[in-house]
């Protein structure tokens, strides 16, 4: 085993950036060298290889451009990235010949459940997709819905979105037909549930040539079309 490689942490005071801090001190692959608030001073991310940025919904893509410009590889646990905005972060970051990831749920417990979902895509007619999320995440639907959304052709104000108190993150992938109804879901019960995909995402973004979209591509997954 190599060295381990120096990371840093955007939105470390948060939730997920507090267990993901110690998660990755925990982890034989990392050092962690810089933690920083949103609001902090990014002159301490010099000298890390990769960066997680976990902050807030609809500063993902602006915080990887900001990173890749400082030759750091990012990965966005974030929500909000469009697929606009993640053609220009992967056309910048090609361009500077770095990789990183856009990884809307890093939850593998999520992955199987998007496995099952694409092998029944187009067997039963109906489609519905519902979010439930805890009161204080802002963006609506989740990220999580939408990447959904992108890969099974249902429009985003067709999901059903809920917000409520202990809840950490549910989805649910119904479809139905004359006399046929089948239901998908996930539900992370806590935020030990991202533990293993956020590792795999900073691992392959430390040593990617290219872009990733989803836990799918980090983890070599075939089954989910790419956007």
């Amino acid at each position: 085993m190599g060295e381990p490689l120096p990371v840093g942490v955007i939105g470390a005071r948060g939730n997920l950036g507090r267990v993901a801090c110690e998660w990755i001190e925990e982890s034989p692959d990392f050092e962690l060298s810089a933690t920083i608030r949103r609001d902090g001073s990014w002159n301490r991310l010099e000298g890390v290889v990769a960066c997680l940025d976990v902050t807030r919904a609809g500063l993902g893509a602006i915080h990887a451009e900001r990173l890749l410009e400082m030759g750091i590889r990012p990965v966005v646990g974030t929500s909000g990235v469009t697929l606009e905005e993640l053609q220009a972060l992967r056309e910048l970051a090609n361009s500077m010949e770095l990789g990183g990831a856009v990884v809307p749920n890093f939850s593998v417990g999520f992955l199987a459940m998007a496995r099952a979902a694409s092998a029944a895509k187009g067997l039963l007619p109906e489609v519905q997709i519902t979010e439930v999320h805890r009161p204080a995440k802002l963006d609506t639907p989740s990220g999580t819905a939408a990447r959904l959304c992108n890969s099974h052709s249902v429009r985003l104000d067709e999901v059903i979105t809920l917000r409520m108190q202990g809840v950490t993150a549910f989805h649910e992938y119904k479809l139905w037909g004359s006399d046929d109804v089948v239901t998908i879901r996930h539900e992370s019960q806590g935020l030990l549930s991202f533990r293993e995909g956020l590792l795999a995402s900073l691992r392959y973004a430390c040593h990617a040539s290219d872009f990733a979209y989803g836990l799918e591509q980090v983890m070599g997954d075939p089954c989910i079309v790419s956007h």
